[in-house]
């Protein structure tokens, strides 16, 4: 008889009982294989074997007289879960932005304001009312379009769609597809993402995408009061900005009408109530909206990439023409906008909702260049 059985399986019930990951899951492996490594884990054969051990160790029958029938049970279950969630696709570059490891290509947890810390996914109620079914679809479609604007700008916006903007449209598809600019910018258009992979791929290189296959249910409805009612066994409109591992596996995080920092976001696990089935994102039209309010002043500066983005001061050279087209951005004139400091917004032109609020410390005439220097400082 072994004196340890009891001190065995408590360790694996304390093991099994923690979040499903690639760490939990080398821990429990090593309590049968004690030389088995983390990295040996990602290699299916070397799991494989050392889950064998396991097994072995706590099956029923090595155990007569002791019932160890669920945690033989509930160790499979756990090891589903981490194998699942292990990636097996080829190792690619890891981007500094975000919380990639070295062999997958998703990370295990994604949070939206973890990479855009700024993005604040605002409430868009109308004032004095509650939010009625026929404009769910355009607040919904409001909160994604104003968050990727937001994204796109990289940083807080000044000029946001309201929902009142949005009701004319029928459905989120058509709103992507109708709204896509001010001042005559070209109209918009949606993507449509249909697998876990697209979806993922999508919040973590743009931003949040609408669920509009969610199937509300009257027991899901009881976990969460942010839904609407009238939409029981019907499709509810979400918006899905995160994911996370838990122990249960990988959940989707999203917001529907209390859309606080304070509330927190619903939780629905991959593949149930429809949530992943079909899931819309703008195209890029959402790269042509200015997002302030101006004044603008138009230039080439897409080689530069976004490091003009980041500086505090820098200065531009212009011909006469130019320095007239910078002076009607200020209806006081050049001298009165230096010694006022009055904003302007810098602009790209080939990037429209790439711009940064600067405003005019000095003009000055340049000989050897034989152009007006402008020195603009950045305004925080």
């Amino acid at each position: 008889m072994d004196p340890f059985r009891q001190l065995f399986l408590d360790q694996v019930q304390l093991v099994v009982a923690k979040e499903a990951n690639r760490e939990t899951l080398h821990e429990l492996l090593r309590l049968a294989t004690p030389k088995l490594t983390e990295s040996a884990v990602l290699t299916e054969a070397s799991r494989t074997t050392a889950f064998k051990r396991l097994q072995l160790r706590i099956h029923p029958d090595k155990h007569p007289g002791w019932d160890t029938t669920k945690i033989f049970h509930d160790v499979k279950a756990f090891y589903d879960i981490c194998c699942e969630n292990i990636c097996r696709v080829p190792k690619r570059k890891a981007n500094p932005n975000l919380p990639f490891s070295a062999d997958c290509e998703f990370p295990r947890d994604f949070h939206i304001q973890d990479k855009w810390p700024f993005l604040d996914v605002q409430e868009l109620k109308p004032e004095g009312a509650n939010v009625c079914e026929r404009d769910l679809s355009a607040l919904i479609a409001a909160l994604c379009v104003n968050a990727r604007g937001a994204i796109a700008h990289g940083q807080k916006t000044e000029l946001n769609y309201s929902i009142g903007q949005l009701k004319k449209y029928d459905g989120v598809q058509a709103t992507f597809d109708g709204i896509g600019g001010r001042k005559g910018v070209t109209k918009g258009g949606t993507k449509q993402l249909t697998s876990i992979e697209e979806i993922k791929k999508e919040l973590m290189e743009n931003g949040p995408v609408v669920s509009t296959s969610f199937i509300l249910s009257q027991d899901f409805l009881e976990y969460s009061q942010s839904l609407l009612q009238l939409r029981i066994g019907k499709k509810h409109e979400l918006l899905i900005v995160s994911w996370k591992l838990t122990a249960f596996g990988q959940v989707w995080l999203a917001k529907s009408l209390k859309n606080g920092n304070d509330e927190q976001p619903i939780r629905i696990a991959f593949k149930q109530f429809g949530v992943d089935d079909i899931c819309l994102a703008p195209t890029n039209w959402i790269e042509n909206i200015p997002w302030q309010s101006g004044p603008y002043f138009d230039r080439n500066i897409t080689s530069k990439s976004d490091v003009w983005m980041s500086l505090s001061t820098m200065f531009m050279c212009m011909d006469s023409t130019k320095l007239e087209a910078l002076a009607r951005c200020f209806s006081t004139g050049l001298h009165a906008a230096i010694e006022q400091h009055s904003p302007l917004m810098i602009r790209d032109k080939n990037k429209v909702t790439r711009s940064h609020r600067y405003h005019l410390t000095e003009v000055e005439w340049n000989k050897e260049k034989a152009c007006w220097k402008v020195d603009v400082s950045h305004v925080s």
